[in-house]
């Protein structure tokens, strides 16, 4: 993810772990977006 002085650092892998969370909360939102649509609350 992170090339150059930061490459195989403690740091790159606060990154990476930062990264993944981040994805991991947009798939929860998009779930539960979805999830709310279909009992019939398309505002959320």
């Amino acid at each position: 993810m992170i090339y150059g002085l930061t490459k195989g650092t403690d740091f790159e892998k606060l990154c990476d772990g930062a990264a993944k969370a981040e994805a991991a909360g947009v798939m929860t939102y998009y779930a539960l977006a979805r999830m709310t649509k279909e009992q019939g609350y398309p505002e959320v």
